[in-house]
């Protein structure tokens, strides 16, 4: 039964080779234009920021003495250069040529730009809230009592 499993796993990759080496229209992939441009999109938007805003966004439920070492010991255990190669092979393996294209368009722009710096602000705000929500639909669900609904717990009101 494992043999016949492993012939077939074995037939499936092989088929999915050729869907892999052409984009949806049945062209030919143009795997170097497709790195290129998976380098353009990591120049706009380096992995290495991103995991330093997630890393500022965890270290804000460490006591506040704690987060300079916290953020220390996450940013230097972090292997960017391996994460860079990782993330630019993997873009150009997944996607075509024009969807990187268009990436590289909007995320390169002024208004990307605009809603990257924005985004935490955002973040702040609706994050606490869904963990709340979250938290008490657990807490419903381990002790099997209601959950407040919408009626009886009103977002704070900013003012």
């Amino acid at each position: 039964m494992r043999q016949i499993i492993r012939v077939w796993c074995v037939i499936v990759i092989m088929l999915a080779f050729p869907a892999m080496a052409q984009d949806s229209a049945g062209k030919p992939v143009d795997m170097a234009q497709r790195l290129d441009l998976a380098k353009k999109m990591h120049e706009i938007r380096p992995a290495k920021v991103q995991i330093e805003a997630a890393v500022e966004q965890l270290s804000q439920r460490i006591p506040p003495p704690d987060r300079p070492r916290f953020k220390d010991i996450m940013m230097k255990s972090m292997d960017f250069e391996k994460l860079d190669k990782l993330s630019v092979e993997t873009m150009a393996e997944v996607f075509t040529a024009p969807e990187l294209e268009r990436m590289v368009g909007y995320f390169g722009s002024a208004e990307a730009a605009s809603i990257s710096q924005k985004m935490p602000v955002y973040q702040s705000i609706v994050q606490p809230e869904i963990a709340k929500m979250v938290d008490a639909a657990m807490m419903s669900a381990r002790t099997g009592s209601s959950v407040p609904g919408p009626q009886q717990s009103a977002p704070p009101s900013k003012q």
